[in-house]
């Protein structure tokens, strides 16, 4: 059974990844073309698959421990969810416009990642702060 740390925990330290995946997003066949050199693994789905499905978990596990949060600052839990369904739902959108056929410029992959990861690392920034409010240990890796 997942504890409120385990999932304070998660959220914190899964959510501002995206500078990460989106760097080999944009160093894949999906952006970059062919003749990159990316790895073989990454051919058959894009990063952008992958952001999604992280940020889908991110969401259910920021659901569970939303009461706790709003016990404390009901304005805060609601902010931070909004928040993270307006990342997963840029992530999904992003996903869907490549998956139907939309290239994107390696300067795009650039300035997405960047904004994303501005918005993700606000949101880890939200949830560890509600962990401190609430007196719940994030652990170091």
């Amino acid at each position: 059974m997942i504890t409120p740390s385990d999932a304070f925990t998660a959220i914190t330290v899964m959510t501002p990844t995206m500078s990460e995946y989106f760097e080999q997003w944009k160093l894949s066949s999906f952006v970059a073309g062919e003749g990159n050199q990316e790895e073989a693994g990454f051919v058959a789905t894009s990063r952008l698959s992958d952001i999604a499905d992280i940020l889908t978990g991110i969401d259910f596990t920021y659901e569970e421990i939303e009461p706790l949060i709003a016990e404390k600052n009901i304005d805060q839990a609601e902010q931070t969810a909004a928040e993270l369904t307006r990342l997963l739902s840029t992530a999904e959108e992003l996903r869907d416009r490549e998956a139907a056929g939309e290239k994107f410029t390696a300067r795009q992959a650039d300035q997405l990642g960047a904004e994303m990861q501005a918005r993700a690392e606000r949101i880890a920034g939200q949830v560890t702060q509600a962990a401190k409010d609430l007196d719940i240990e994030i652990q170091e890796g």
